[in-house]
């Protein structure tokens, strides 16, 4: 039983009984609304400065515990147009139906290789949620199945997709009982699709070089450099990975080796028990290497030294699903601190570990780099690089001894 105490102000002081009314009324109101069960008086005890202080100090924290009742932190999200991008596999987020024909939409990306399920969870006694999925004009309904309301109030809702095709699609989630809404009316929503090993599902951007050794051109002359980059994305995002091939040059693609960088929109590389990839970044991309010999390619380990760098910030604005300055425990961190992780791809576990060597940090390029690194790719000829905040220990010793 939650109980709201009304402070009782004695004397003529008309804005401590202004002050005294809102806070009734408003206790009063949310007793109604949430199903508050008592409202207590208290005598009047306090000096008259005193009270009206109590008395703002209740209205105010009466007025704090009603806001995550009343807020949804995700609207507006009512059309496919205000649709919020959700992560797969990341954790569910709750909404609430704020009246009567309120609905959530959000975002997704498929990639075309995998079914895909989206559910309703925790979902509240006075909800009743139907789920649709519409095509990327946010118009075409992906049927079968259709709009799905197989439950009622406060049960969960599912709907399958089996392995559509690969690109964006929305999922609206409808009041779909009118006569419950507001405070109690909430649920959680999520996007999933199977855990695997498999290296990050959704490319946003990718391109590909031949390189070959080269010669130099004279004794007191430097050798030629090849230089892997991303190609020009429509967001111009993560545009500022790069590696760079010391003693190699530039050829055509299918004649001495091929590098592939693909840099990742979403961050899905998940698998058996191992150090995974913060689900709340996108700094992260894979490299593939492959040797042609009498044309045919054969994944190869890369062991010469390159230089290596990520971008950890995106080129536009960030938003909340541009959250890359992050530890692997997905805590905000501080950008001094990325460093450079790699997982190799090496068997079905997926395990990042930091790199060793110096981590160059550019502010104002959003990057960090390490110079002459050795092992870009291991026998499977490929690896996965991302950029992770380095927990500090000397922030613990600061909370540890103050």
């Amino acid at each position: 039983m939650l109980a709201v105490r009304e402070i009782m102000e004695r004397g003529p002081d008309e804005s401590s009984l202004h002050c005294r009314a809102a806070c009734v009324d408003l206790s009063e109101y949310l007793a109604d609304r949430i199903g508050l069960q008592e409202i207590e008086t208290m005598p009047n005890r306090w000096p008259p400065i005193t009270r009206r202080a109590a008395l703002c100090i209740g209205a105010l924290l009466v007025l704090l515990t009603a806001l995550p009742a009343f807020g949804d932190p995700y609207e507006p999200d009512n059309t496919w147009q205000t649709a919020r991008r959700v992560v797969v596999n990341g954790p569910a987020e709750r909404r609430d139906f704020l009246t009567a024909t309120d609905q959530d939409w959000i975002l997704f990306y498929c990639n075309g290789t995998s079914p895909y399920t989206i559910e309703t969870t925790a979902v509240s006694s006075l909800c009743d949620v139907a789920i649709a999925v519409f095509r990327s004009d946010g118009v075409t309904m992906v049927t079968p199945p259709g709009e799905v309301d197989w439950e009622g109030l406060g049960r969960n809702e599912t709907i399958t997709l089996l392995n559509p095709p690969k690109g964006f699609y929305y999922a609206r989630f409808r009041n779909a009982d009118p006569t419950h809404y507001g405070p109690g009316s909430f649920y959680r929503l999520q996007v999933k699709e199977p855990v695997g090993a498999g290296l990050p599902i959704e490319t946003l951007d990718e391109r590909a070089i031949g390189i070959q050794k080269s010669t130099s051109p004279g004794a007191a002359g430097p050798r030629a450099t090849a230089v892997l980059t991303p190609g020009t994305n429509p967001l111009r995002d993560y545009h500022r990975h790069r590696i760079e091939f010391p003693g190699y040059t530039e050829t055509a693609l299918g004649t001495a080796m091929d590098v592939r960088i693909k840099t990742a929109y979403e961050t899905e590389k998940y698998g058996l028990p191992g150090q995974v990839f913060p689900w709340k970044s996108r700094a992260l991309f894979v490299i593939e290497v492959v040797r042609w010999t009498a044309g045919t390619s054969t994944p190869m380990a890369f062991t010469d030294p390159v230089n290596l760098t990520v971008e950890f910030a995106p080129y536009t604005a960030p938003t909340p699903f541009w959250n890359d300055v992050v530890t692997f425990a997905a805590d905000a961190g501080t950008s001094p601190r990325m460093a450079i992780v790699r997982d190799m791809a090496e068997g079905s576990a997926v395990s990042f570990q930091f790199l060793g060597g110096t981590h160059e940090v550019n502010l104002a390029q959003r990057t960090v780099t390490i110079r002459n690194y050795v092992g870009l790719t291991g026998s499977s000829g490929q690896a996965t690089y991302g950029a992770v905040v380095r927990q500090s220990t000397a922030a613990r010793h600061w909370e540890l001894y103050p």
